[in-house]
């Protein structure tokens, strides 16, 4: 027989508030929960089940991993007569300030 775990037991094991997983029921998101009279159980299995099924997906949807001792260039690198914006525009008097000596430094 299949162990019945209470939705407290559930939110604690996620990490995740109790009311998470009732707007995940109301949602059809979670996983699936069943009424004993007036409480909600989970069967340990099922709730197993639905984590390796976000496993599967997440691993599905994930971007392609790059070899650790990889780093992605700097679009300083690549063009050094940028002007240090991350848009390639100017950079804003909000930006100035916070990276040079002060609001009238350019």
């Amino acid at each position: 027989m299949d162990r019945l775990i209470t939705p407290d037991e559930l939110a604690e094991f996620l990490h995740r508030p109790k009311a998470t997983l009732y707007a995940w029921r109301y949602r059809g998101e979670g996983p699936p929960a069943i009424a004993v009279g007036r409480e909600l159980r989970y069967r340990e299995s099922v709730v197993d089940a639905w984590l390796d099924r976000l496993a599967e997906e997440s691993m599905r949807l994930a971007p392609p991993s790059r070899s650790p001792g990889t780093r992605k260039s700097s679009s300083k690198a690549e063009n050094p007569s940028s002007t240090g914006s991350c848009d390639g525009s100017a950079p804003s008097r909000r930006h100035r300030e916070r990276h040079t000596d002060g609001p009238g430094a350019a």
